[in-house]
């Protein structure tokens, strides 16, 4: 299981991005965080990487985790609503979201 140097909930995310992308950038970009989140959705992006978006306060912007392949199994059992733990790097924000990258279901 990966070390992470920050904690935080996928709306408190969002909403630092949507407050001061500098500041977030300082205090999360580049950084292994455990996100907590309630799952919005289970896609694949154009490279059929599994990405799970975690609800935000605006439903047209969620942040969006992008899966290791490894997490296929959870993430096929995943529901919408569900809340969930990942372990991810902060990559920043990315078209009004943050965007998690490399990302695995933390086991607690």
């Amino acid at each position: 299981m990966p070390e992470f140097e920050r904690t935080v909930d996928a709306v408190k995310l969002w909403k630092a991005y949507d407050a001061n992308e500098v500041a977030a950038d300082d205090e999360f970009k580049g950084k292994t965080v455990l996100v907590t989140g309630r799952v919005l959705s289970i896609d694949k992006d154009f490279l059929d990487n599994i990405v799970v978006r975690l609800s935000s306060p605006n439903e047209f912007m969620p942040t969006s985790a992008s899966m290791r392949d490894s997490e296929k199994a959870i993430a096929a059992g995943l529901q919408n609503g569900t809340t969930v733990h990942v372990v991810c790097e902060c990559a920043g924000r990315l078209m009004g979201s943050p965007t998690l990258r490399d990302c695995v279901f933390h086991r607690q």
